[in-house]
């Protein structure tokens, strides 16, 4: 092997690593997140009691695949979508959740239009 292959090798492989690394990051930051949603609007399910009369009892969620997560404002504010299953209903929720403060996708957060 020449000199040049020889460095590009494990240079190659370091940048490979390190995309791998920044894309497993990224989602699990948006799973994180969403489950974040999730909680909150489970809260806010259950306290709603027009909500509850509307869907019935023992609030669930839908299939992962009919639910959504994107992130806008470099990362501070994340708009959620998921199916939320009663016993009498169910309905599609949209959420905006904005962190307040903090760098971590775990800060605290409100929820708005919910």
């Amino acid at each position: 092997m020449s000199r040049v292959t020889t460095l590009l090798w494990p240079a190659g492989q370091a940048a490979l690593a390190g995309a791998l690394a920044y894309t497993l990051s990224d989602a699990v930051n948006d799973a994180l997140v969403y489950r974040q949603c999730q909680r909150i609007v489970l809260v806010k399910a259950d306290s709603n009691p027009v909500v509850r009369e509307q869907l019935g009892s023992s609030l669930s969620f839908g299939p992962w695949y009919n639910a959504s997560v994107s992130l806008t404002h470099r990362g501070h504010i994340a708009n959620c979508s998921c199916t939320l299953v009663g016993s009498k209903a169910s309905s599609d929720v949209h959420l905006r959740v904005i962190r307040r403060g903090g760098s971590s996708s775990r800060g605290d957060c409100t929820a708005q239009g919910c």
